[in-house]
């Protein structure tokens, strides 16, 4: 079947869910039996958002692969259970970077770069190129060696220890500078679909931004020519728009979408299809407005009023008969009839849980939530397992810094302290990790969250007052976090951290290799900083154990106290790789560890009769 591209693009506002909406047609056909990939198009001229503000941009979503992308790969992923690449998001940033190094090189042979037919080209050439199944290349890493493991030093390892795992080290070769690290090998590829393994049957592309935005011109201009390349019947565009509210009238109102529909034809792109946003219920008198106005067939005009449970757009939008739609236009050919039987039953699961299970997320960004999305996904993974529904409390570090800890975290039953750069906030993070740990709390540590740990436990445990990170104090006397040797050269910060997919070796009999179920995982991450070897002995003669390793022992990848319910930091991001149906195991053991918590003054659950 020839691959059929899906292209949806956003009107009136930002912000409106169009990667929701992507990820949950997505999610449609996955339940056809087709295979999808999904790219996302964002018109900003950097790069990738890896050197944004969470203020600016939100979470950072990083590809198995390594790259550093929109967080609306991460619904994407969520939503129809896949893994994507690189090839699954570009910049304007990267057309242009492309471009313009091919003008220096002389590749247009002295010809006048234009928008068209040179831009457009290039963002045509990355559509086209998931059709082809174009594989996915390993990462190429420089070799890793930490700060203990330099030349002429013995790395502090597992080969002395004993208990809790350590006999699981004690044959391991303990590497030194001269050794490098092997390149990491990507765990398969989930679900079908995924970029590599063959053409698609169809390709989802969201373009980010807003119609009539001028930086969105290009992008619009290539998936209107993209009808061209492929074929009429090998394409469907579907427009993401708002209806407005008047409250002072009761009305909602056609007129904006209206006009971005005619912006839309302006450029040469006629939507197949209008899913209308609001806060309200939508008549049937305003979709057949919307279907005459906008020459839409009234059946594609889709109303999806604001969710409470973002999970349930696939089921709305299916009940609307967008699956129905798709088929029928672009000729798909279905292996099976809709089966979404089990994502209704994991939304009805949502919906009715057995009680609530109160979380404190302590981050230097909590007033936005968005800069945490996978984590607060996660969670929800998580909680949904154990059915409960979690409430998470949003704790700025900097308010725990000025109020204390007690005044923050006094009723809730864990801790998570995700990742972040920057020193701001991050001592009322390791007010936390304290918290947690004399309260015998669970906790789970985050990237940043695990570096805040090990500086916790070298503070108060092991007595090394003004221990820290090297990111945050240069000049402490305990770098027990200290920069990765193979950083120190680098100058840019773009795309220059740890990056992707590396894989972790876990101790026999950990809590760790326990919530796994295997001796070795696959992990992502996004990091410069790294724990200290120098510190890896005296730090588990102090009860905390490094439970998970590089194969070649040289990098601490996890760390765990040994007398404690929960309490598990990891240089990764497992957030990432969370599913709504299939939680990741930190997550989910750090949330069970958390239903057993009972703080003071609280009551027992009852059994029920």
């Amino acid at each position: 079947m020839t691959t059929k591209y899906i292209f949806v693009t956003g009107g009136v506002v930002s912000s409106i869910g169009k990667g929701i909406c992507a990820a949950a047609i997505g999610r449609i056909l996955k339940s056809r039996g087709l295979t999808v990939a999904v790219q996302k198009l964002d018109p900003y001229l950097n790069v990738d958002p890896g050197t944004m503000s969470p203020y600016q941009h939100g979470e950072v979503f990083v590809t198995r692969d390594g790259c550093e992308t929109d967080l609306d790969l991460g619904h994407y992923e969520r939503f129809i259970d896949i893994e994507l690449t690189h090839n699954s998001n570009i910049t304007a940033g990267q057309v242009y970077t492309q471009l313009l190094g091919e003008e220096r090189r002389g590749d247009h042979l002295g010809g006048t770069i234009q928008t068209v037919p040179h831009v457009t080209n290039v963002i045509k050439e990355f559509m086209l190129r998931a059709q082809r199944g174009t594989g996915v290349p390993s990462p190429q890493p420089s070799p890793l060696v930490g700060r203990g493991g330099q030349a002429g030093g013995e790395i502090p390892g597992f080969a002395g220890m004993t208990g809790n795992g350590a006999e699981h080290y004690a044959s391991e070769p303990q590497s030194s500078a001269s050794a490098p690290v092997p390149s990491p090998q990507p765990s398969p590829l989930v679900g079908r679909g995924s970029q590599g393994e063959g053409a698609p049957d169809v390709v989802l592309v969201e373009v980010g931004g807003t119609v009539g935005d001028i930086e969105g011109q290009p992008f619009l201009e290539a998936i209107r020519q993209m009808r061209m390349a492929v074929g009429r019947n090998n394409t469907f565009y579907v427009h993401v728009t708002l209806l407005p509210y008047i409250g002072a009238t009761g009305e909602l109102k056609t007129k904006p979408t209206q006009h971005s529909v005619k912006e839309l034809r302006a450029i040469g792109i006629q939507p197949d299809a209008i899913i209308c946003r609001s806060d309200h219920p939508i008549p049937h008198s305003i979709k057949e407005k919307i279907a005459l106005f906008c020459d839409v067939a009234p059946d594609a005009v889709i109303p999806m009023e604001t969710l409470s449970n973002i999970y349930e757009a696939p089921l709305v939008l299916e009940k609307e008969g967008v699956g129905n739609i798709l088929v029928r236009e672009l000729g798909l050919t279905t292996p099976n009839g809709t089966d979404l039987s089990r994502w209704e039953a994991m939304t009805e699961r949502m919906a009715n849980p057995h009680g609530p299970l109160p979380i404190a997320v302590v981050g230097k960004y909590a007033d936005l939530p968005d800069a945490y999305l996978s984590v607060r996904e996660a969670l929800r993974h998580a909680s949904l397992f154990h059915d409960r529904d979690v409430s998470i409390d949003w704790v700025r570090s900097e308010d725990i810094e000025r109020d204390g800890a007690d005044a923050w975290l006094g009723h809730t039953l864990g801790i998570v302290v995700p990742g972040g750069f920057g020193s701001r906030g991050v001592e009322g993070m390791i007010q936390a990790v304290r918290y947690a740990r004399e309260r015998q709390l669970p906790y789970l540590g985050l990237c940043l969250g695990m570096q805040v740990m090990v500086i916790e436990h070298a503070r108060n445990v092991l007595g090394l007052a003004g221990a820290n990170s090297t990111e945050f104090d240069p000049e402490t006397p305990y770098p027990v976090i200290d920069l990765m040797l193979d950083q120190r050269s680098v100058n840019d910060m773009g795309g220059t951290m740890r990056l992707g997919n590396y894989p972790c070796v876990l101790a026999h009999g950990s809590r760790a290799a326990k919530a796994y179920g295997k001796p070795e995982v696959n992990e992502r991450h996004r990091h410069r900083f790294e724990f200290n070897n120098a510190y890896r002995e005296p730090m588990y003669e102090a009860g905390m154990l490094a439970s998970g390793l590089s194969p070649d022992g040289t990098l601490v990848e996890i760390v765990e106290m040994e007398r404690h319910p929960f309490m598990v930091g990891v240089q990764f991001h497992p957030e990432f790789r969370s599913r709504p149906e299939q939680p990741h195991p930190l997550f989910r053991e750090f949330a069970a560890a958390a239903t057993h918590v009972m703080r003071e003054g609280a009551q027992p659950e009852l059994p029920i009769p």
